[in-house]
């Protein structure tokens, strides 16, 4: 699960707070603070050795894979969120599968398809 770096403030004291969070995406980790009642100031995904923190990288087979098969469902007219889902669906790496659902969740929530992409510096 990715681990998110961030600066907070207490929103009862106002006190700074500097840690980290791990969540599946920034909004949940973004979420789980407000929950904590911890005003986000900045966030940003904490990059390890591997990319992202317990992933890795992809296959460049796995990419071109994906390319295609977006560019061929986009092509016949299919939505931007219904070809991601079935791609993830469809695909059986881990790793990719969980990129593309994060780019799918996204993309529903309103992110452009380039700064959904963007999250992702290991894969695109």
């Amino acid at each position: 699960m990715p681990s998110f770096v961030y600066v907070a403030r207490e929103t009862g004291t106002g006190r700074e707070i500097r840690s980290s969070v791990e969540a599946v995406t920034e909004q949940a980790a973004v979420a789980a603070l407000l929950n904590r009642n911890l005003l986000v100031v900045s966030i940003q995904e904490k990059i390890g050795k591997k990319g992202r923190t317990g992933g890795g990288k992809v296959a460049l087979s796995d990419l071109v894979i994906f390319t295609r098969q977006l560019a061929t469902m986009i092509d016949a007219g299919l939505a931007m969120v219904q070809c991601l889902q079935a791609l993830a669906d469809q695909t059986q790496n881990k790793v990719m599968r969980d990129v593309i659902k994060d780019v799918c969740t996204r993309v529903a929530g309103g992110d452009s398809f380039s700064e959904a992409l963007q999250k992702h510096p290991q894969a695109f």
